[in-house]
């Protein structure tokens, strides 16, 4: 897979899902930063000068959930055109769901229904279709 050197911003705060994610994305040459909530989320994002290649968050988050950090990040310059992929669980889907799927986002994903390679190949696909700036 081409994910090496991608950069890419994890948000999740279950952590055995959040680090069975960050290994096979490593393994795969992926360089991730591990956000807990949408508001650390934002706070990683903002920090790194918006520099992630895509981010992949999960939906159903204590706080700032991952429907809401998706919102603010459309609404953030040099950071809106970031493609982000939704996960969630099949026990959450909501209507927040069914909104988030509205905002231009990269893909949606149920996590019992996905298997972890499957993932990384989407990612790693748009990862590929992505220009590079110059």
């Amino acid at each position: 897979m081409q994910l090496t050197e991608k950069k890419i911003l994890l948000v999740e705060d279950d952590n055995f899902v959040g680090d069975m994610f960050i290994r096979k994305l490593n393994a795969e040459g992926a360089l991730c930063t591990r956000a807990f909530s949408g508001s650390d989320g934002l706070l990683k994002l903002k920090a790194a000068n918006n520099d992630f290649d895509i981010i992949i968050t999960d939906v159903m988050m204590a706080g700032l959930d991952g429907y809401e950090m998706v919102l603010q990040i459309k609404e953030i310059e040099g950071a809106k055109d970031i493609p982000v992929v939704v996960l969630t669980n099949r026990s959450s889907l909501t209507e927040k769901n069914v909104k988030i799927k509205e905002l231009d986002i990269a893909g949606f994903f149920i996590k019992s229904d996905t298997a972890l390679s499957d993932l990384v190949t989407y990612v790693a696909e748009i990862l590929n279709k992505k220009p590079t700036a110059t």
